[in-house]
């Protein structure tokens, strides 16, 4: 394969940037069979010299007391708070014994403030300038809408996920008493969908929130190996095509029940609308659908929304191209940007 910055570190396109908060991918883990540079590992010992509160790393040595690391030391290195670009970073990793050495690296491109360019010199400084063979294990796919978590419960279905343990694929992840339900997720590794308040999270990571709209919701994919769009890094260009939201439906209804002059469909939808209440969209047609015939029976009554699903994949887009752009897509360079205008 080429290298990727012969590939990928230009500026792609101009796309035209709407009013939601523009996202891309939230979470990427990439594995190399390569040790990293001489130069990496020297900076991360002369960085362990210094007081503790003038370090950018934090490193975990396993099954060592030596206080310097070589190439063939098992370790785990952090980058500390506020500390760009942040990483993870685990080396001389075996699956299991006798497995080949891997090194994992993970980051959030997200927030990155150069987008690919930072990720290239980062890659380049760890394994040097040829990484186009990085292998691809994870991938987080994101978008920003101004619906609440409400709405995806009572509207939110991926067909073809099936129920782990009891609820599993929607299970509630917190709740708070003046905003309801804050989050859930459908399905399991190696293919997840989260969807969750993201004000109430970064409240929690006691973040500033003064500048997001009152509701916004975050919804992504956890793609693990063989779910993963792209298998290695020099494909990474692929994700602009690439459209993450069309396999979820957005499946509404009415609400208007006529039980004098259309007994049968406002028996059928009453139904679904109270199972949804209890349970959420993806359990209660889950329940219908035990015999396989949900489209047959409720097809005429659900509405899907292809308008909110075009609306994510385009806020995944324009986060993608910023990130081609070698520009920062999370939320806080949106922000950085408005107050500069």
């Amino acid at each position: 394969p080429l290298r990727v910055k012969q590939r990928i570190c230009i500026t792609l396109l101009h796309a035209s940037r709407g009013t939601m908060i523009i996202m891309g991918i939230d979470k990427l883990r990439l594995i190399s069979t390569r040790f990293s540079r001489s130069e990496f590992i020297h900076e991360i010992n002369e960085d362990q010299s210094l007081p503790r509160e003038l370090r950018q790393y934090d490193v975990k040595v396993l099954g060592s007391q030596e206080l310097r690391i070589r190439h063939d030391t098992i370790c785990r290195i952090y980058t500390r708070r506020g500390i760009e670009p942040a990483f993870f970073l685990q080396l001389n990793f075996r699956a299991f014994p006798g497995g080949g050495i891997r090194h994992i690296i993970e980051l959030n491109p997200n927030k990155l403030c150069q987008g690919c360019l930072g990720l290239l010199n980062l890659l380049e400084k760890i394994f040097g300038p040829d990484c186009a063979d990085l292998k691809v294990s994870r991938i987080d796919p994101c978008a920003d809408i101004e619906l609440p978590v409400d709405f995806f419960r009572h509207s939110l279905r991926i067909p073809r996920k099936r129920k782990n343990t009891e609820f599993a694929e929607m299970e509630i992840t917190r709740t708070y008493s003046n905003r309801g339900i804050t989050g859930f997720y459908i399905g399991a590794s190696p293919s997840i969908f989260r969807v969750y308040d993201k004000r109430e999270e970064m409240k929690r990571l006691r973040e500033d929130v003064g500048y997001l709209p009152q509701i916004i919701t975050r919804l992504e994919w956890e793609l693990r190996y063989r779910k993963v769009p792209i298998s290695y890094i020099s494909e990474i260009q692929e994700l602009l095509e690439y459209r993450p939201f069309d396999k979820i439906e957005i499946l509404t209804t009415d609400r208007i029940y006529d039980f004098h002059n259309d007994t049968k469909n406002s028996q059928k939808q009453f139904l679904l609308d109270s199972l949804t209440d209890t349970y959420g969209r993806q359990e209660a047609i889950r329940i219908l659908n035990h015999k396989r015939n949900f489209k047959r029976d409720y097809g005429s009554i659900v509405m899907d929304s292809s308008a909110i699903k075009d609306k994510l994949n385009q806020s995944y887009r324009d986060g993608v191209t910023r990130f081609f752009n070698n520009e920062g897509a999370d939320i806080r360079f949106r922000h950085e940007k408005t107050l500069g205008n």
